[in-house]
């Protein structure tokens, strides 16, 4: 049995994470951290403007701590004043939705850099959706792709764990399609992506775009492909070098 601490940044009860809560309390112990809201897109943004709050709720047997602040503010808090020991790793997700090469302002993914930065195991998570669903549908609970995402999430983090010494410290990315048909998972590279817009104008207004990377020359090995071939494709990231 490992100590995971569990992260996200779509809020409270996101089925996402309640999936991997459920998967993972069955042979390890969790420390939950959360924000209290949907904090997508948030990166690595800290709260600098008003005092953080922390509230224990109940939900699927356990505790989880909610915090009115980002993803980074959660890990960061959860790890210098509230765990009792250091986590052996932290998991981050499961997101809805992809957070590939192009995600380059992942709350999800940068929950876990938090963690990695500790020298924690790190693994970020995601869920991507091939075509348009309701917002409702997909963060539901009953949404049938979840489930299956959390098992071999967990899977994948006893491989890391079983790997501690070399993984502590690194970040890894697993993204599933939203049809899930095996439990066979690919290891890829970070595609390289050119700049694209975040933002479009709308009368004398910006609004936020779906972003679509801009991919150059599309690498077989890489993320992005892995996904439009309907794979699970598990990506190494940045390394963080601690000091004790």
């Amino acid at each position: 049995m490992a100590f995971i601490l569990v992260s996200n940044d779509d809020g409270f009860a996101s089925p996402g994470t309640r999936a991997l809560v459920r998967e993972l309390k069955k042979k390890h112990e969790l420390f939950i951290a959360v924000p209290d809201r949907n904090y997508s897109w948030i990166g690595t943004c800290s709260n600098t403007k008003i005092p953080v709050k922390v509230k224990k709720k109940r939900l699927d047997g356990l505790v989880w701590h909610v915090f009115n602040s980002p993803p980074v503010d959660c890990v960061n808090i959860a790890l210098t004043h509230l765990v009792k020991k250091k986590p052996d790793a932290i998991v981050s997700g499961i997101n809805a939705g992809l957070n590939n090469s192009a995600a380059l302002t992942s709350g999800t993914i940068a929950a876990a850099e938090h963690g990695a930065w500790f020298g924690l195991v790190a693994l970020a998570a995601s869920v991507g959706f091939s075509e348009p669903k309701k917002f409702e549908e997909r963060d539901s609970i009953q949404y049938p792709f979840y489930a299956p995402a959390a098992k071999i999430t967990s899977k994948i983090l006893d491989v890391l764990l079983e790997e501690k010494k070399d993984a502590a410290g690194r970040v890894f990315n697993v993204n599933f399609p939203q049809e899930i048909t095996g439990e066979k998972v690919f290891l890829t590279n970070v595609q390289k992506v050119s700049p694209f817009p975040y933002f479009g104008k709308k009368n004398n207004f910006f609004v936020h775009l779906k972003p679509r990377a801009r991919v150059t020359k599309l690498d077989a090995a890489g993320d992005i492909a892995a996904f439009e071939r309907g794979r699970i494709s598990l990506t190494p990231l940045k390394r963080f070098e601690t000091v004790d």
